[in-house]
């Protein structure tokens, strides 16, 4: 087991059900549901969207380590990182999720943009903590 996760923007469930999946579907041209779909669909191999292996939502999350979890609000995997957040909180998983207004997604790939420096920073310093024990 890795000594924590680290997850930006995660698509977690590839039943794309997640209600900001359809609520805010139109909003970023780089995350949208059409993108998504084509996405889960090259992902599959024979699985169902269901199936822990591929759908981490579904998964027993007993026994993960520390997760640094962060999404954009009103972004379409919004509600894929609040429901994984709160099943591993419920698990006993120990969270923090740094939820990012008025960004795109992923980014963190987009280092000049304020709001992914800071996240970078703080993931730095959640790493070390984490390292340290």
């Amino acid at each position: 087991m890795p000594a924590g996760v680290i997850a930006i923007c995660p698509l977690t469930d590839l039943t794309l059900g997640g209600p900001s999946v359809l609520a805010n579907s139109g909003d970023d041209p780089a995350a949208n549901r059409e993108t998504l779909s084509n996405l889960v669909a090259s992902y599959f191999q024979g699985h169902e969207p269901t199936d822990p292996m591929v759908s981490p939502l579904f998964a027993d999350l007993t026994d993960l380590p520390p997760v640094f979890i962060s999404a954009v609000r009103k972004e379409v995997l919004e509600s894929d990182t609040t429901r994984f957040s709160e099943r591993a909180k419920a698990a006993g998983a120990s969270v923090n999720l740094k939820m990012v207004a008025d960004s795109v997604h992923v980014y963190t790939l987009f280092p000049f943009l304020p709001e992914a420096a800071e996240t970078l920073e703080e993931i730095g310093q959640w790493g070390r903590q984490l390292l340290r024990k």
